[in-house]
Order: C-alpha cells, then structure tokens, then sequence
C-alpha cells in the first residue's frame, strides 16, 4: 500500500522556521547575506570581504549566512524532504560543511528544525550524524526562541557561545585552522612573487586591472619593456621590447598552459590546502580527483607562489571580475 504523503502545516513550513529563527534570535539585526553568486542591493557593499563565502554558500546550497565581521560563521539551509530521507540531509550536511569555516549550519524541514556543529569532522553515517554533530531539534516554530536561546545573536556575537565546553577549547575550533580574511587575500592575489632559482624576482599579476603589465620573464633581459600584444584564446598576451620574447600572462605560474581559469584552479588548492582533502575541493569545486591531482603537482613546483597565496585566504569568485 503507497504511503500517502501527510501535509504540513504552513505555520510550521521549513520557510516558517527559518522566519522564526532569523526573527527570535535576532539574526535579522546583525550582518545575515543571502548566499549567492553576484551581489544584490544588500550585498553590494559587503561583497569585496564576504561575496567568496556568499558564492560558496549558494554553490552548496545554502539559504543566508550570518558573519561576524568578516566570518561566516552560522549557514542557513531549507529542505523540503529530509525528514523522509535522512541521506539527503546527511549529504546537505556534508556540503555544507566543507564550507570550512562556518561553526553551526541550521537545517529546516517540514515541522522541525535541526541545529548541526561544523567543528568536527563529518561523519558518512546517518546515526552519527544525528548522535553526535546535532545539537538541537525544535519541533514547533513557537519554540525556537527559548530552545534555541543560547544561539542568539549576542552570544554568538560576543563569542560566549564558542566558550561553552560543549564545543571545546578554542584550539579545537575549525575556524583556528583556517587561512585570514578574504579582503586581505583580494590584495594579496593582485600581485603575486615568484622566485625562480638564481634569478630576480618575477611580479606576476593574477586578478588585475587592465593597465597592470607583469615583468619580462626571460631571466637574461637586461632592459624590461613589456606591452601588451592582444589576446589569444581569451587570455592577455604580452611582448618585451627589450628581448623580443613573447609570453601569457600566467607564464612562471603554476597556472601557465592550463584550460581552467587561475581563479578557479587556485580556489580547488585552497580548499586542498585547509581540508587536506581531494574529495572536498571534489564536492565543492565539481573538479574531479584526477584533474585535482596534475594541479597539486604544478603547484608543488611553485610552493612559495601557493605559500603566498595561502597565506592570505582564499580566491576570489567576484563576478564582477568575470
């Protein structure tokens, strides 16, 4: 006999908790973005430090996020049919918390709302899923406010909340793990030093404007004079009137020959570098493991370009720069 599927009450809707939680807990007054992958009218002046993780959100998923500064650190997410099929939320889950960054994601379902912990390694078992990493379950969005209280605004805010012993010292928090503000990253990918062994160093430009020329590559050029000599394929080119050589723009990069934009290829590093782990920069970035491989190779070659690069935080996904 097939199951006929019960109808949830509107007042208790996925959309209805997450209103309720956004409301009660006071989200709505601080800094809660919707996730997306090109700033809108309230995004806009926050796009520069928090438009890589808003892009990142929706790429996974995600509803809002809330920051702290310039932090994601709570995700907001609604599914229509977890609650029937707990694999799905456990792969909701799972995204989501290769985010790395954030601490707590807020899942809602029809009729309740589940609260999950993103500081701890994620599990492949439903059980454990539900056992260990979540926290709180609300099955009536008139409660949201006193179950959730210890989740306010202030006390996420203030940092209270990261105190409690339920979530360990602050040495076991994710975040600790993770690689500087995005902003300082935006300026740290404009000018990039490589060094090449027994030569100077060579300025390569990875995110900038169209005025920006990169030195002369040839190590034997006495008289630097780089121009620009159109474009192939998309991609700048550049000429020495010093040398004659011609030469890309990711040339003496772990960037140079490939098909995938450098944005895009530095990101899947990234993730690699903060997750140690393939099958992350795999679920987020849709690169498989055997594209991911030859990259990580490259970038061995020029560990002190990633090192610098890492250094500061992660690539920009600005659509703006598209």
């Amino acid at each position: 006999m097939s199951s006929i599927p019960v109808a949830i009450d509107q007042r208790e809707s996925p959309r209805a908790f997450l209103d309720e939680a956004y409301k009660s807990l006071g989200y709505e007054e601080g800094t809660l973005l919707n996730a997306t992958i090109c700033p809108d009218a309230k995004t806009d002046e926050e796009w520069l430090d928090k438009g890589d993780w808003l892009a990142l959100a929706y790429k996974v998923g995600a509803e809002k996020v809330f920051f702290v500064k310039n932090d994601p650190v709570l995700v907001f997410c609604e599914l229509q049919n977890g609650s029937e099929n707990e694999q799905i939320l456990l792969e909701k889950f799972r995204r989501v918390w290769c985010m790395s960054r954030p601490q707590f994601l807020f899942i809602a379902l029809p009729g309740e709302l589940r609260l999950y912990r993103l500081d701890r390694p994620p599990t492949r078992e439903v059980e454990v899923l539900r056992e260990k990493q979540q926290i709180a379950l609300v099955k009536s969005v008139a409660d949201v406010a006193k179950k959730l209280q210890d989740y306010r605004r202030e006390e996420v805010e203030s940092g209270r909340l990261f105190s409690d012993d339920r979530f360990g010292g602050i040495d076991q928090r994710a975040d600790r793990q993770l690689i500087q503000d995005l902003k300082t990253v935006r300026k740290q990918l404009l000018v990039v030093t490589l060094e090449r062994s027994g030569t100077r160093p060579i300025r390569r430009t990875i995110m900038t404007g169209p005025s920006a020329l990169p030195n002369c590559p040839n190590p034997q050029c006495s008289q630097s004079h780089v121009i620009g000599n159109g474009s192939s394929k998309g991609r700048r080119r550049y000429q020495c009137r010093g040398c004659g050589r011609f030469f890309g723009e990711t040339e003496g990069t772990p960037m140079y020959g490939l098909h995938t934009p450098g944005a895009s290829v530095a990101k899947a590093l990234l993730i690699v570098m903060r997750r140690g782990s393939l099958r992350a920069a795999e679920e987020i970035t849709g690169h498989k493991d055997e594209t991911l491989g030859p990259w990580l190779r490259r970038a061995s070659a020029h560990a002190e370009a990633l090192t610098a690069i890492g250094a500061s935080g992660s690539a920009s996904l600005d659509c703006r720069n598209r």
